[in-house]
């Protein structure tokens, strides 16, 4: 509160004054805020307001997020392992197959694991049409043909890796085999 007696050119009460960080002008206490981020204390109407924690800072700190489009505190951002753009935290996704982020966009889900991955470390199976895991890739050696290894089976009497489709039983041992290992017998 400023109390003044105008005709004696006298102050009786003034506010506390204080030095503004930025500007370096004098100003009343509670005209003066602290930014979120360099805690300097500053003219209130120089701070921003950020889009997602509603804390205020100097422009300075002030980022634009790549994802949202909201103005946000530098603190509140992350840089994509993905883009490199700088996006909000909470709207980052992380990979378990490696902790890398990236937007969701560039993020998919293994059908076979649940396995949260980024798109480069996922790939469609040619089986099933599914997402899956690289890290747990096999491929058909008959036709070529890769997946998930779930959707692979293996050769009883060879040890090759091959599709169940691409398979045949044993009439007589009931094994499951490549087609090129069994023949004719008079058993079966």
């Amino acid at each position: 509160t400023l109390r003044v007696i105008p005709s004696a050119a006298r102050i009786i009460e003034a506010p506390a004054l204080k030095i503004c960080a930025k500007s370096g002008k004098s100003a009343p206490l509670d005209a003066l805020a602290e930014c979120a981020v360099s805690q300097k204390r500053v003219l209130r109407h120089l701070l921003f307001k950020s889009a997602a924690s509603e804390r205020y800072a100097l422009p300075e700190h002030i980022v634009s997020c790549a994802v949202s489009g909201q103005r946000v505190l530098e603190t509140e951002v992350e840089r994509s392992d993905v883009t490199g753009n700088l996006v909000r935290r909470s709207l980052l996704k992380a990979s378990t197959l490696s902790g890398r982020k990236a937007e969701s966009d560039r993020v998919g889900q293994c059908a076979f694991t649940g396995a949260t991955g980024l798109l480069s470390e996922l790939a469609t199976s040619e089986v099933s049409g599914k997402l899956y895991r690289l890290d747990q890739k096999a491929e058909s050696e008959i036709s070529g043909k890769s997946g998930h290894q779930s959707e692979f089976i293996k050769c009883a009497v060879t040890g090759r890796i091959l599709h169940s489709s691409e398979a045949e039983r044993c009439a007589f041992s009931g094994k499951v085999v490549a087609p090129d290992v069994l023949v004719k017998c008079s058993l079966s």
